[in-house]
C-alpha cells in the first residue's frame, strides 16, 4: 500500500510539474550555441529568494541545426517553425547572483513528440558560473 502511495503521488507530482513547467508560458530567448540548441527563461517565473537567490524557469530547444546560418536557424524556430525541434529540456534553477553560483532544482527532457525520457528532481549541489556559459548569461538576463 506504501508503495502504491508513493507511486500516485510521483505521478501526480509529474502531472503538476508538467503543467506548471512549462506549457503557456511566455519564453524569452536569451542565447544560442553552435549545435543549434536555443535557450529561454520565463520572466514570470522569476522569484526573489532569501541571500540573494533568483529562482527561473529555463528551455533549451534541442534543434535539427547542421550547419551554414545559425542565425537564419534561430530565427525560425523562435517565430514559430517548431519542426525543426528535436527536443526539449526544461530546468528549474536557482542562481545565487552575489555568489555568482548556480544549482539545478529539478529537470525534464522531452523527447520530439514532448514525451518524457527523463525526469530529475534532485537538487544539484551549488556550483561556479563559469564566464563563457549559458548560465552566465542566464544570469546576466536575471541578476539585476
Amino acid at each position: 500500500m506504501r508503495v502504491k502511495g508513493m507511486v500516485v503521488l510521483s505521478v501526480l507530482g509529474l502531472i503538476i510539474l508538467w503543467h506548471s513547467e512549462g506549457r503557456g508560458r511566455e519564453w524569452k530567448p536569451f542565447q544560442a550555441t553552435k549545435q543549434g540548441d536555443i535557450y529561454y527563461f520565463d520572466p514570470e517565473s522569476i522569484e526573489n529568494l532569501p541571500e540573494g537567490v533568483i529562482r527561473v524557469w529555463v528551455k533549451t530547444e534541442k534543434t535539427d541545426f547542421i550547419g551554414g546560418n545559425l542565425k537564419k536557424h534561430v530565427d525560425e524556430v523562435t517565430s514559430g517553425k517548431k519542426d525543426k525541434i528535436t527536443g526539449e529540456i526544461i530546468q528549474l534553477i536557482d542562481i545565487n547572483c552575489s555568489m555568482k553560483t548556480f544549482r539545478v532544482i529539478n529537470l525534464v527532457v522531452y523527447d520530439k513528440n514532448k514525451e518524457i525520457k527523463e525526469y530529475y528532481n534532485d537538487p544539484s549541489e551549488w556550483d561556479r558560473i563559469a564566464s563563457k556559459s549559458v548560465i552566465n548569461y542566464l544570469s546576466k538576463a536575471v541578476c539585476k
